[in-house]
């Protein structure tokens, strides 16, 4: 009898301990939706965020999405920002019965800049002082297949003369599943598209845990409280395992790093595909940082592909990077206003010193 007391106690308190979680999850998720509800009159769930989830891109820009406030520079300096997307999640969208010459952009955060207004994009700016149309989406965290699915997507639309293409040094981490998976610095736990060594698109989550795979899957899209959660985790360990992510051996390795070979070929062939489906279409490729080997095997994946690169944006970004004139906002890794008008000054010299806009 002493035991079926005991068993039945037990029982009851993890009845107990279970129906508390299961309570203060659901006042937690009711809290933020009210939350978010207030803080973002008139807007639909998805668009308090800039992105949103998406079954063939793993996830895509919001559409019709609006920001205005302030943010901060890397020195702390306050700046007023006014942010927003089109029906199709673009920063900028030309006309598409213009004369002019259009251009295509597409990148990933560094082109969806969060941190700056329309009009202070490079992309933007380059719109407004080239005879030029300018049609820019990026999207953060995105690798090169998701950018190539915009492609894809709207190409035909556009029917662009030019494409700018925003390489970053993580797009090949986020191009291979294996060092996705190895990756805690450039690694965002959501399901996305990946190009499979016989060339087929899969679709994976990048960890190792059944049980975390199907929360990030199918829980998430559904819950902000179990997103969010999920998010702050994510932060956490990329700041306390800094050290031991895949990114410091390809470092310390170089263009020998097994994984970063790997990497390499599977970009290589995304640009292919780009190729394929433009090929009459002038492309041009920068990148917005200068990682090793990664800055010096986007020029050589550019030009196997009869692709153009600008050189040296990084750097010139970087040497304009001064305390009290800072090129960066203020999580340090996106560009402010200053770092988009010198890449949107970059661009632009390479346009017109090459004959591209007269």
């Amino acid at each position: 009898m002493g035991y079926q007391n005991i068993i039945k106690s037990f029982l009851t308190n993890l009845f107990i301990l279970l129906l508390t979680v299961i309570l203060l999850f659901m006042v937690g998720e009711v809290s933020l939706r009210i939350y978010h509800y207030f803080k973002y009159p008139g807007k639909v769930p998805e668009a308090v965020l800039e992105f949103h989830l998406d079954d063939r891109l793993g996830w895509r820009a919001t559409e019709n999405y609006r920001f205005k406030g302030i943010l901060n520079d890397a020195d702390m300096k306050p700046y007023h920002v006014e942010m927003e997307t089109n029906q199709y999640g673009f920063r900028v969208f030309g006309n598409l019965n213009s004369p002019k010459k259009k251009i295509m952009v597409i990148g990933d955060s560094l082109t969806q800049a969060s941190a700056v207004s329309n009009s202070k994009t490079y992309y933007g700016i380059i719109n407004q002082t080239l005879p030029v149309e300018v049609f820019a989406y990026g999207c953060g965290g995105y690798g090169t297949l998701q950018e190539y699915l915009i492609l894809d997507e709207y190409v035909d639309m556009i029917k662009p003369d030019i494409i700018i293409w925003q390489f970053c040094t993580n797009d090949f981490i986020n191009n291979d599943y294996e060092l996705e998976l190895n990756s805690t610095r450039n690694n965002n736990g959501t399901r996305r598209p990946y190009l499979s060594s016989d060339g087929k698109i899969i679709y994976a989550v990048p960890t190792r845990y059944k049980t975390i795979s199907f929360i990030r899957e199918h829980v998430n899209p559904h819950s902000k409280l179990s997103a969010f959660i999920f998010k702050r985790v994510d932060r956490l360990l990329a700041h306390y395992t800094k050290d031991i992510t895949v990114e410091n051996d390809i470092a310390s390795q170089g263009a020998d790093h097994p994984g970063f070979k790997r990497a390499a070929r599977l970009t290589n062939k995304l640009m292919q595909m780009v190729r394929q489906r433009t090929p009459n279409t002038r492309i041009i490729v920068f990148c917005g940082d200068g990682g090793l080997p990664f800055y010096e095997e986007v020029k050589k994946i550019s030009a196997q592909n009869h692709m153009e690169f600008i050189d040296g944006i990084p750097q010139a970004i970087r040497e304009a990077n001064k305390p009290g004139n800072t090129t960066y906002a203020e999580d340090k890794a996106h560009w402010n206003e200053l770092g988009h008008k010198i890449v949107a000054e970059k661009i632009s010299e390479y346009l017109t010193k090459s004959k591209i806009i007269n």
